[in-house]
């Protein structure tokens, strides 16, 4: 076989194998669904996971609010606006006993810990972007959120066990044949055995990083997604009515809905409100005391 149709043999074998590394990434970028009915009765999906399942893993900022916000009107957080957008924490208040998701735990524990005096704005408590470990503590954030929404049937990976080690054990083609075209060669000597085993180790670790390791949303999640995104829906044919304190689960819960990264502006006195998807966050004093509700855009 001549130089030239070894090239296309090999370039054909990698092609066939990189073609099916790729359809599992393919299958799993899905347009959202649409929004379901218009309901103000999200589901009991925790806001992390809603914000997974609408918006991505890259919103992982939002996802954090969002399970602040739905902690206070838990009541495990004392939270309170300190001015127009600026939302403080004065305390963490979790009864022994109570059950926490792993991520929730993380965040409780970030607040308890980083927490000094009588208050502070939770932007301060919270890893800020571009700092040390900022990055980590995100990162295993969003992989106990993806946890959680597996363990709930909402996400499944891209490529089960079994297809990832025929994947993985199908690279060996593409690994292998500028072993055998050497060997059939029967000439190069020592270096042309180094060379191919070289790339043989190459192709091998290049098949390994470019398995896919990313999640799908299975049939349930894309149902829970749709029905989260009819939550607009509904403000518009329902608008919320007066005030709801901070403390009330439903608008705390709608924070996640079409979650923007930016999110953590809420947290921020930088305007006087924030948007959220299509869900337009206000603020106005009551009583001597910010109060928060919520109305569609």
């Amino acid at each position: 076989m001549s130089i030239q149709w070894e090239g296309i043999t090999w370039s054909l074998a990698a092609a066939t194998w990189l073609v099916l590394a790729l359809l599992p990434r393919l299958a799993a970028l899905r347009l959202p669904p649409p929004p379901g009915p218009p309901t103000l009765e999200p589901g009991p999906e925790p806001p992390a996971v809603a914000s997974l399942l609408v918006s991505g893993a890259r919103a992982r900022r939002a996802a954090v609010a969002a399970t602040v916000l739905d902690l206070g009107a838990r009541g495990l957080l004392d939270l309170a606006w300190r001015g127009p957008s600026l939302l403080g924490c004065r305390g963490v208040q979790v009864p022994e006993g109570t059950r926490l998701l792993p991520f929730e735990r993380r965040v409780v524990e970030r607040l308890r810990t980083h927490l000094r005096g009588d208050e502070a704005p939770v932007s301060a408590l919270l890893p800020a972007a571009g700092r040390p470990g900022s990055r980590r503590w995100y990162g295993r954030f969003g992989r106990e959120v993806a946890a959680a929404a597996r363990d709930e049937g909402l996400l499944r990976p891209q490529l089960a066990t079994g297809p990832r080690r025929l994947l993985l054990l199908a690279a060996i083609v593409p690994a292998g044949l500028p072993a055998l075209f050497v060997w059939r060669s029967g000439g190069l000597g020592v270096p042309g055995v180094v060379a191919a085993a070289l790339a043989a180790v190459v192709v091998l670790v290049a098949a390994w990083a470019l398995l896919p390791r990313g999640d799908r949303a299975t049939p349930a999640g894309r149902e829970a997604a749709a029905r989260w995104l009819g939550v607009p829906e509904g403000l518009e044919a329902e608008p919320w009515q007066g005030q709801a304190p901070l403390r009330d689960p439903v608008p705390a819960r709608v924070l996640a809905v079409g979650a923007d990264p930016d999110l953590l502006a809420a947290f921020q006195a930088r305007r006087p409100r924030t948007f959220v998807g299509r869900v337009e966050l206000r603020f106005q004093r009551l009583d001597d005391e910010v109060v928060s509700w919520y109305v569609a855009v």
